[in-house]
């Protein structure tokens, strides 16, 4: 039985979920949600704030969300007034009420889009903050910023309660935060071949299969045929839906 009392917040998140890919076979559902960016768009994220430079228009991106333009100006206000305050680089949303308070004004519209938030168990908490704190500033360079999920787990804040715990997913942390996960490169056929227990939602099922997993691929015990998984911190979070909350 899962005790959110146990894992600390990493964050809220506003996601479209996501079509399985061919390379996704079942067990996984026909669409899922991962803390990547590399299978989910995010509201908000660095395309809605003002200052950041984009590889498309935003206008791009927002039509992925159905947003007119006069709605998303507004939310170019919002996210451009509030990055580091009520949420963290680049789509970490720090506090559960936000994230309900944006999806009510910016996304009843779509049906597809869920709240989730993610936990760290909290025995990972020194060693994550450690491992996570942005380097030195060098003198004459920009601040070194802290990313989204380092600042919500210094919060030190349980998961809210209330949620539908999902399972766990194994996400790779790098200097620009939480950027791969499992789903992205395959190993969840490893974890099958493991007997791993992978569950509807298309997460392992409990804490002790994550954590050994998880230990394995950084510990770099696991190969994607001759080739390891990119290096990071590789560490398993809890998933919890909050749609209906």
């Amino acid at each position: 039985m899962i005790q959110f009392s146990d894992y600390l917040c990493g964050g809220y998140f506003l996601a479209r979920t996501t079509e399985r890919k061919s390379f996704n076979d079942p067990p996984f559902p026909d669409s899922f949600l991962s803390v990547s960016g590399d299978i989910c768009d995010f509201v908000p994220d660095a395309w809605a704030i003002e200052w950041v430079t984009r590889d498309e228009t935003p206008l791009d991106r927002a039509k992925k969300f159905s947003l007119e333009p006069q709605k998303f100006a507004e939310l170019n206000e919002w996210a451009t007034k509030n990055i580091g305050k009520e949420f963290g680089a680049w789509n970490v949303i720090f506090q559960l009420e936000t994230a309900q308070y944006l999806r009510k004004r910016f996304l009843t519209h779509l049906s597809d889009v869920t709240l989730f938030g993610i936990g760290l168990h909290n025995s990972f908490f020194d060693d994550f903050v450690e491992k996570t704190t942005p380097p030195p500033t060098e003198p004459g360079f920009a601040p070194n910023g802290e990313m989204g999920s380092h600042t919500a787990i210094k919060l030190k804040h349980a998961i809210s309660p209330g949620g539908v715990a999902l399972g766990f997913e194994l996400t790779r942390w790098q200097r620009s935060g939480l950027s791969c996960s499992w789903l992205d490169i395959g190993l969840e056929e490893i974890a099958q071949e493991m007997k791993i227990p992978i569950n509807e939602f298309g997460l392992i099922e409990n804490f002790e299969d994550a954590l050994k997993f998880s230990n394995l691929v950084d510990d770099g015990k696991i190969k994607l045929g001759s080739i390891f998984p990119e290096p990071g911190i590789w560490l398993p979070w809890l998933l919890v839906d909050y749609s209906k909350v």
